[in-house]
């Protein structure tokens, strides 16, 4: 009978029976399988722990790159109020400014329509819907000069002051007729003092009070009166 074959392992079954030899080979093999498993797992625990750490350092420098974009994005936007801050001051200056150069034309108007009104001897009321009709027409006119100034696309100021004008409400047009036509006929009124009566005193041939005439009867006549009266 042959002897039994000595591996370096069998004295991992040596105390175990012949008939149980196969499960002690399946044993040894569950252990390898066990192993194996265990080593895979190692790795895929190592994968992925690279790829954790990948992922945080992605998510801090993305992070970073936020951040940097937020403050240069406020930093913009600081920007961009200040400037819209300065051009709102400056529109409402020019605004302003269109607006009083706006006033004196249409005191101009007011001026020449009153000229002529007064040319052809017009009464108050009369002036008054002279005036009127006269800045109607002007105003007419001026949208006019509006509409061309859209057409050609014109200076933007230009544009402004004229789309002042026609922005004028009618109570705001009426009340600068009555200041201008006031100061008119305020002007033309000398001449109606000199035809008013005199005082109830004056128009009285009353005698003057007796100081005076005491004063008069002992005052001496002039030397030219007093050389005739000898």
């Amino acid at each position: 009978m042959p002897s039994k074959k000595v591996y370096p392992w069998s004295h991992l079954v040596s105390q175990v029976p012949e008939d149980n030899d196969e499960g002690g080979f399946v044993d040894i093999m569950d252990a390898k399988q066990s192993q194996q498993s265990l080593k895979k797992v190692q790795s895929t625990l190592a994968e992925t722990q690279t790829n954790f750490n990948s992922l945080e350092e992605i998510s801090a420098k993305t992070v970073d790159e936020l951040e940097e974009q937020v403050n240069q994005l406020q930093a913009q936007l600081k920007q961009v109020q200040e400037e819209a801050k300065a051009a709102q001051e400056q529109l409402q200056q020019q605004v302003s400014t269109a607006a009083q150069v706006n006033y004196n034309e249409l005191i101009m108007c007011i001026l020449t329509q009153a000229v002529i009104a007064h040319s052809r001897g017009l009464d108050a009321k009369d002036t008054k819907r002279r005036t009127l009709k006269g800045v109607y027409s002007w105003l007419k006119q001026r949208q006019r000069i509006m509409d061309y100034i859209v057409a050609e696309n014109m200076n933007p100021e230009l544009h402004d002051q004229v789309n002042a004008l026609l922005q004028l409400d009618k109570d705001t047009i009426v009340n600068h007729i009555d200041s201008v036509l006031g100061v008119q006929q305020a002007s033309t009124q000398p001449s109606i003092r000199s035809t008013q009566a005199p005082p109830a005193s004056i128009r009285s041939n009353q005698a003057p009070p007796a100081s005076i005439r005491s004063i008069r009867s002992t005052q001496a006549p002039p030397a030219s009166i007093r050389s005739t009266q000898t």
